[in-house]
């Protein structure tokens, strides 16, 4: 979707993009979800992370019909 999505002259980058908000996601997310399990447990975390997912998934959809 990037690739078909992206202008030929910004191809590079988009795919640079992706690879460096999936790198954050690991920088981040795995510190981030492991304080919630120190603080609440497992069961907020998977509750968390389900509701970050939904999310996630609603705003693309939406983004993506506007288009």
């Amino acid at each position: 979707m990037i690739i078909t999505r992206a202008r030929d002259s910004e191809i590079g980058a988009a795919v640079a993009m992706s690879t460096a908000l999936f790198d954050e996601g690991f920088l981040f997310g795995g510190p981030l979800f492991g304080a919630v399990i120190e603080a609440r447990g497992y069961t907020v975390m998977h509750a968390t992370r389900g509701t970050t997912l939904l999310v996630g998934m609603a705003v693309s959809w939406i983004w993506d019909r506007a288009r």
